[in-house]
């Protein structure tokens, strides 16, 4: 991985969303067949070590984790763009590797002000001035990169990438953290070819998928009203959605059932585009959704 600041890269607020999320991300509930990949193919991943797993089961069958699921379909995307092998794996080592948690705090530490613009850090500001932090055992906290740049994009929303060049080096990319890259990085960014996969559209383009519903309401991507309006996507009980929108110079946008309309309404619930939605159901019945009052992300 091309060297980051990662201390500048991730804030506290990332930190947060993966503390929040990590039991819920690293449960091991899924199977080789919600990922949708052949396990013939997964054996063979595994053999060339792109990919973990744990296979806690008494018949050695593989279970996944949400990571490990949206981990899988990256190295999908990375075989499809003809990614050899070595530098797949490369990748994998380098995001499944602990993260400083020490050097992050101890950053903290150094820059509080980091903190004082968030509410109820008034313990965690006080356990870093006090220096304790230094004494406690990090072999415990088995966060790791990969974990951190998906809770990341679930917390934004924001187009969490990953840049792979031709000799094999790569970063993570987020757009809103530009000033924690070096010159040179950003540089070969607009100006080396590199293949580009977007964790954030893999995350979205899944989770309203069957194989990962499950995970809706416990992680928290989306708002009530947000669910709301998936499920008439999901149960295709609609004929036309009408979406509100936020910008006054284009007041609204209708969306009738077809086989884009799902990717369409899915564009404008991600980048929060609305004020409110009007679906009317295949018995042409209206029902008015707004946006909470409450944003949980």
């Amino acid at each position: 991985m091309a060297a980051i600041n990662l201390e500048e890269f991730f804030d506290s607020k990332s930190l947060d969303k993966l503390a929040e999320l990590y039991v819920l991300m690293t449960k091991e509930s899924l199977s080789v067949k919600d990922t949708g990949i052949n396990y013939r193919v997964i054996n063979h991943w595994d053999e060339k070590g792109l990919i973990r797993f744990a296979r806690n089961s008494t018949e050695g069958y593989r279970k996944f984790s949400l990571v490990d699921f949206i981990w899988i379909k990256v190295v999908n995307e990375l075989r499809e763009f003809g990614v050899n092998l070595p530098d797949i794996q490369k990748i994998t080592n380098d995001l499944y590797e602990p993260l400083p948690i020490k050097d992050f705090l101890a950053h903290y530490a150094q820059n509080l002000n980091i903190l004082s613009e968030y509410e109820g850090k008034e313990d965690l500001i006080e356990f870093l001035k006090s220096g304790n932090y230094e004494n406690v055992d990090y072999s415990l906290f088995r966060f790791n990169f990969l974990q951190i740049l998906i809770a990341e994009a679930i917390a934004t929303r924001k187009p969490i990438s990953l840049l792979l060049f031709k000799n094999g080096e790569w970063f993570p990319y987020n757009p809103e953290k530009e000033s924690a890259y070096p010159e040179e990085i950003l540089f070969k960014k607009e100006y080396a070819s590199h293949i580009f996969v977007s964790l954030t559209d893999i995350i979205f383009r899944h989770i309203v998928e069957d194989e990962l519903s499950g995970y809706l309401e416990g992680i928290n991507i989306f708002t009530q009203n947000e669910l709301a309006v998936i499920k008439h996507l999901k149960d295709e009980d609609y004929s036309n959605i009408v979406v509100v929108l936020k910008d006054k110079a284009a007041a609204h946008v209708e969306v009738r059932k077809d086989s884009n309309a799902k990717n369409r309404i899915m564009k404008i619930i991600r980048l929060k585009e609305y004020k409110e939605f009007v679906v009317f159901d295949n018995e042409n019945n209206e029902h008015r959704i707004g946006k909470t009052k409450i944003d949980r992300n």
